[in-house]
């Protein structure tokens, strides 16, 4: 038997765990590791060269350079990227709130590198347990915590920071704060024969705005920054050019994902856009203020209110004695619905949606079995299962003799009777 190679103690490795690195090393006999997690190869046999040259007792350590840490704190690296992402025209309201109130608080005092998966879970469970707060709520500081941490480790040549100890979160640990809400169970209107009558129920333009909500399965801040330049209606086949939408009284050239897109015109909602350019000249806005309210001083209002929307809608519903649910279930969640049990494609919903990808489209689509149609659970007929039979020859259990095709059966049925 060949020895048994000696192992060189003042030696190190880097091995890959999951999407990270990691340096072992052995010390006085003992086997080690350094406690960080490295992004990148390179930078893990960085670290692992420097722990070399100390075991060896080189003093020429200065050739390797120690990797240098951020001096400043998250609480101001923070606060510059909520300022950057209120420049990119995000929707950043929600998050300066979530980390002036939960985030900042609770790690504005550390340095980047002092923040590890420990302290995200310890914010979890004190959010959870003594601030009650929801898993959705605790779920979107966690993500907004990564994003912060996400655009450090992208700008890792300035910050120093070269991990994101919210990745490093097992899946026990991530199971244990996500929401326990099921969007399939979210409410939309199931019979389309209500669609009609709501639609009717409707007046122009709240009219007109919920018909093209419901039919082509626009944000309503799109469907209020649609101008009649971006509906083709006499092209073929009639599209809706979907580029810009409002937000917070304020037109932006850019939609939520801010990709462009083309959304198809379904033929009855033809008729229903002709009618209100007839009314409304065709010029402009589709949808302008309904009223002189609204607004600010020496600023009045532009566009239609999307308080305007949901108030006619809860009328409309009342009137039509359907449940009081939301513009969003009653437009965008309905027609990804009856897209899908339609039996029509997902990636072709993902893509009227605006969604990046098929799984984002899915929480629209509602799709569980006591909902699909009767007739895909007619997926293998009779003769189907009778001429397709397991591995070991045998066809299905049946009686008698199975033939190939239903005319032979229909013999062998006839023979079996005599």
């Amino acid at each position: 038997m060949p020895r048994k190679k000696r192992r060189n103690w003042g030696g190190c490795n880097v091995e890959k765990v999951r999407r990270h690195w990691r340096v072992r090393f052995s010390e006085d006999g003992k086997r080690k590791r350094l406690p960080d997690l490295f992004e990148t190869e390179a930078l893990a046999q960085r670290a692992a060269d420097i722990v070399s040259a100390r075991l060896r007792g080189n003093r020429h350590t200065g050739i390797l350079e120690q990797p240098k840490a951020c001096q400043v704190t998250l609480a101001e690296l923070g606060d510059a990227f909520i300022e950057q992402r209120q420049a990119e025209g995000r929707d950043y309201l929600n998050d300066r709130s979530r980390w002036r109130k939960h985030l900042k608080p609770a790690f504005g005092k550390y340095l980047p590198q002092q923040v590890d998966d420990g302290l995200v879970m310890k914010f979890v469970r004190e959010k959870l347990n003594d601030d009650e707060l929801s898993e959705g709520t605790v779920t979107r500081c966690v993500h907004l915590l990564s994003a912060l941490y996400e655009r450090l480790v992208k700008n890792r040549r300035e910050t120093f920071v070269t991990q994101n100890p919210v990745r490093l979160l097992s899946r026990e640990d991530r199971a244990s704060f996500k929401s326990r809400f099921d969007p399939r169970e979210t409410p939309y209107l199931e019979d389309w024969q209500d669609v009609v009558r709501l639609i009717a129920a409707l007046e122009d333009p709240v009219k007109t705005a919920y018909a093209i909500g419901v039919y082509t399965g626009m944000r309503p801040g799109e469907i209020l920054g649609l101008d009649w330049t971006d509906v083709r209606v006499k092209r073929s086949p009639p599209m809706i050019w979907v580029h810009q939408q409002v937000t917070r009284n304020k037109l932006k050239g850019r939609t939520k994902d801010r990709e462009h897109r083309e959304v198809l015109i379904q033929h009855l909602l033809v008729p229903i856009l002709e009618a209100w350019r007839k009314e409304q000249g065709g010029r402009g806005l589709l949808f302008g203020p309904v009223s002189g309210r609204g607004g600010m001083p020496g600023h009045p209002a532009q566009y239609l209110s999307p308080n305007t929307l949901r108030s006619e809608l809860s009328k409309a519903l009342l009137a039509c004695k359907l449940p009081d649910i939301t513009w969003y279930e009653a437009t965008k969640h309905t027609f990804a619905s009856h897209w899908l049990l339609r039996g029509r494609s997902i990636e072709h919903l993902a893509v009227i949606l605006g969604h990046s990808d098929a799984e984002t489209s899915r929480r629209y689509g509602h799709v569980r079995p006591n909902r699909m149609p009767e007739s895909n659970f007619r997926v293998f007929e009779e003769e189907d299962v009778a001429r397709v039979g397991p591995r070991g020859g045998t066809n299905w259990p049946t009686t008698g003799h199975v033939r190939t095709d239903s005319a032979d059966c229909e013999v062998e049925k006839a023979e079996l009777k005599q």
